[in-house]
C-alpha cells in the first residue's frame, strides 16, 4: 500500500513537472521568437563595424547563455541516472532526454559562435 501511494506521488510529481515545464518551453519560445525578429532586422541594416561587433555580442553572449543550459541539463541527467526515480518517465528515459537537450542546447550555442565569428569578420573588413 505504502508503496503504491509513493508511485501516485511521483507520477503526479513527474506530470507536473512536465506541464511545468512544458509552460516555460512555449514562454521561452516565444521569447526566442521575439529575439529572433529584432535580431533580423539588425542584421539587415548592419553596416557599420560597431553594428557587426554589436551583433557578434549579442551572438557570443546567447552562445555562453545556451551552454550555461546545457550544462545544467546534463547535470540533471546526471542527477535522474544516479537517483531512485523511475526510469521510463511518461515514455521515456529522463536522463537521456536531458542529455538529448543539453545537445541541442550545444548546437545551438555551436551555431551563434560561429555567426559571432562571421559578424566579427564582417567588421574587420568594414575597418581597413
Amino acid at each position: 500500500m505504502k508503496h503504491i501511494k509513493i508511485d501516485k506521488i511521483l507520477m503526479v510529481t513527474a506530470v507536473s513537472a512536465f506541464v511545468l515545464f512544458a509552460s516555460g518551453c512555449n514562454k521561452e519560445m516565444t521569447h526566442h521568437d521575439a529575439m529572433s525578429h529584432e535580431m533580423s532586422k539588425t542584421v539587415e541594416q548592419a553596416s557599420s563595424q560597431s553594428d557587426h561587433e554589436r551583433i557578434a555580442a549579442s551572438y557570443e553572449k546567447e552562445a555562453a547563455m545556451l551552454l550555461k543550459k546545457a550544462e545544467k541539463h546534463e547535470k540533471l541527467a546526471a542527477t535522474y541516472k544516479e537517483t531512485d526515480y523511475p526510469k521510463p518517465i511518461l515514455g521515456g528515459d529522463a536522463a537521456k532526454h536531458c542529455r538529448s537537450i543539453a545537445k541541442k542546447y550545444r548546437s545551438a550555442a555551436a551555431d551563434h559562435s560561429a555567426l559571432a565569428k562571421l559578424h566579427r569578420q564582417q567588421a574587420a573588413q568594414i575597418a581597413q
